[in-house]
């Protein structure tokens, strides 16, 4: 009969203690896991920013490969006016619009890296303030 009432006595104290105890180890757990989803979120966005750098720098290579050849083209579109056919001044003009258009849409990507890469910085601060 004693064992059966310090058994009521004791059961809710230690299953107080056993779910404060647990409660606590939980909160721990949780918090290191939201510390490491944290960083993995840091490492992530870094790998991107690393990525968008290179991808800018291709394209910053490749705009003035482009613009080279277009102010290559232009010289010999003056040097040869007088001299040619209506045919290559036509191919010279294609060339030279061909060339136009790809610059153009080189300075796109760049401008579209370089806003993404504004926007992957924004994720960076928002997450270091967690």
């Amino acid at each position: 009969m004693t064992i059966v009432q310090w058994a009521t006595i004791l059961s809710p104290i230690i299953a107080v203690i056993l779910a404060w105890w647990t409660c606590r180890s939980g909160a721990s757990d949780t918090a290191k896991l939201i510390q490491c989803a944290k960083k993995f979120m840091l490492i992530n966005l870094r790998t991107k920013i690393i990525e968008l750098s290179k991808e800018a720098k291709e394209e910053h290579v490749q705009f003035s490969s482009l613009l080279k050849k277009s102010k290559g083209l232009s010289k010999s579109y003056y040097t040869r006016t007088s001299d040619c056919i209506k045919e290559s001044l036509r191919q010279s003009e294609e060339m030279d619009r061909n060339t136009d258009d790809k610059i153009d849409i080189t300075f796109d990507r760049r401008m579209v890296i370089a806003e993404t890469m504004t926007d992957v910085i924004k994720l960076i601060k928002e997450i270091e303030k967690m």
